[in-house]
């Protein structure tokens, strides 16, 4: 899988309408495909999460130890972030 190519920005494009369509739609949905759906989205969050991390490695690799302890502090989980001292 390419991070960032012209072609993963077509595929977001083409892929708006139809989660916008399916999150209009699944008040009428049964349970099976409600259960599709956010399969469907965890998919598309994962393959986002893949690009985010192939694009993130080199850039964190390259950061000095300051830089890397404020990038683990913003990648925190979010219950983290708000209760530090």
């Amino acid at each position: 899988m390419a991070a960032g190519g012209r072609g993963d920005a077509r595929e977001r494009e083409f892929a708006r309408p139809a989660i916008k369509t399916a999150r209009q739609d699944r008040g009428s949905m049964d349970a099976v495909q409600r259960l599709t759906l956010r399969e469907q989205f965890a998919k598309v969050r994962a393959e986002n999460e893949a690009r985010l991390l192939a694009a993130f490695k080199p850039l964190y690799a390259s950061l000095s130890p300051e830089q890397q302890q404020v990038a683990n502090q913003l990648v925190a989980p979010h219950h983290e972030r708000h209760h530090r001292a």
